[in-house]
């Protein structure tokens, strides 16, 4: 091996920094970059970015895996049946808080998911914002002085104060009308019980009524007969409502069962030909997403989008072949935990695999 001219250096520091290289294996992909040089007289979309995305390395590398697999739920067909792969979504609620509601509004008005799992924040900051707008911010700002100014942060966006007044106007009216039908079945044959999903849906379709009804997740949710299942409800503004009301509707209280609901997503997943997983954040949503799967012996892919690190032993940091072990994710299943923010991320997925347009024809793939 030649050494460039340094045949009189030390012949262990030579052999130390001169290490033969055993041969690359069979079918090792090289590094390669987008080069912007190719699109000089034509704009590149999305899609096309993402797929060349997938040989960068590091997040960009985890970024168009997730892509490829995402698309693989996308286009799955039984051969039997041809039924579609069931796609689970799950979210945090700093997601709908962001301007990522948009983009997880269109997947479920287009019917590109089968079930959501969220948080009650995740439920509450969609019905909110037909009511009120939420504005961006810093990061920075004192909360001192935004206590003082009735603005409540996320992050870097704002929600007054006022956002949640109009929301209990709302809210609670609905709230009342679900008692009265709760009350006035308990000695019918089939009496009314209340699960977290059958409010979430009932709060889609009243948010119909409103003017920006279309631009709620939970409209179309409803709409399409989407579950959307929320095991923490409580943990909100609408968790707030609910103690409200039961002051107000005292000695009787809405009853919200969530063992129906548990019975219920783990039947989806049992029942399922095949499924996935997207999930965006962790904590509950995460686990109750997986703890269904689990049910089934594992989903059949997964890809997960966060910023968590498994050192601390969380969930939400855990990767995905920690679900493996539990039988969460099926082994072999084709999976990726995206280390990044899922505002960032998840747009250029989407743009890549759901909302691609196929065969010229101007259309999202469906």
């Amino acid at each position: 091996m030649a050494t460039n001219g340094v045949s009189d250096a030390p012949s262990g520091a030579t052999e130390a920094v001169m290490k033969p290289s055993d041969p690359v294996p069979e079918g090792a992909v090289p590094v390669e970059g987008l080069d912007f040089s190719h699109y000089a007289d034509k704009n590149i979309s999305a899609a096309e970015m993402v797929e060349k995305m997938c040989n960068m390395g590091f997040q960009a590398s985890s970024i168009g895996q997730a892509a490829q697999i995402v698309d693989g739920m996308r286009t799955w067909r039984d051969p039997a049946t041809n039924e579609k792969s069931t796609i689970f979504l799950g979210y945090t609620s700093n997601l709908i808080s962001s301007g990522l509601r948009e983009t997880l509004r269109w997947l479920v008005q287009h019917n590109h998911v089968s079930a959501i799992v969220t948080t009650a924040g995740g439920v509450e900051e969609d019905f909110i914002k037909c009511l009120a707008k939420t504005y961006l911010g810093s990061f920075s700002a004192s909360g001192a002085e935004l206590r003082k100014q009735g603005m409540n942060r996320t992050g870097n966006l704002y929600v007054p104060n006022s956002n949640y007044c109009a929301f209990e106007d709302w809210v609670i009216p609905i709230l009342d009308a679900m008692l009265k039908e709760q009350e006035a079945s308990k000695t019918a044959e089939e009496p009314v019980n209340w699960t977290p999903s059958k409010v979430i849906a009932r709060l889609g379709q009243e948010i119909g009524k409103h003017p920006d009804h279309e631009s709620s997740v939970y409209y179309w949710a409803w709409k399409n007969s989407i579950p959307v299942f929320c095991p923490a409800l409580t943990d909100g503004s609408l968790g707030d409502m609910l103690y409200f009301h039961t002051f107000k509707s005292s000695p009787n209280c809405l009853v919200i069962d969530i063992v129906q609901d548990i019975r219920r997503i783990n039947t989806i997943a049992v029942r399922a030909k095949r499924t996935g997983m997207i999930i965006l954040g962790g904590g509950i949503v995460k686990h109750h997403i997986a703890n269904a799967n689990l049910m089934r012996n594992g989903a059949e892919s997964a890809v997960y989008i966060n910023t968590g690190n498994e050192f601390d032993g969380s969930d939400s940091g855990a990767r995905p072949d920690e679900a493996v072990s539990w039988g969460k994710i099926k082994v072999g299943a084709p999976s990726v935990k995206v280390y990044a923010e899922a505002t960032v991320a998840f747009p250029l997925i989407v743009a890549a695999t759901f909302a691609k347009v196929e065969g010229g024809g101007g259309k999202a793939a469906t």
